[in-house]
């Protein structure tokens, strides 16, 4: 996979641009949702999706072992897997709500 350093410079200093106001949200607890790193990723899984999940009781996460920072290329199938996840976990609760 390619990127362009150029780019990536250009658009480094947004990437930040709200992220307290995402963190405030996923910690209120409303949202569920859930994190897949890969474990040979450069940004250690345990500085960026840990910390992520850990903002709330209702996420969840899933580190690949053989994966590096693109899961979703080096395993096709994980994404689509963790929503599946989500669903059946959303229709759980509903069902215990009713």
């Amino acid at each position: 996979m390619q990127a362009s350093s150029d780019v990536f410079m250009a658009i480094a200093p947004e990437m930040g641009d709200g992220l307290e106001q995402v963190a405030a949200e996923l910690a209120n607890g409303h949202i569920l949702y859930a994190c897949i790193a890969g474990a040979g990723s450069p940004i250690p899984w345990g500085q960026a999706s840990r910390a992520t999940v850990e903002l709330s009781l209702r996420a969840s996460l899933t580190v690949l072992s053989d994966a590096g920072h693109f899961p979703w290329i080096e395993h096709p199938g994980c994404v689509s897997a963790a929503v599946r996840r989500l669903v059946a976990e959303v229709d759980e609760l509903a069902a215990h709500q009713a």
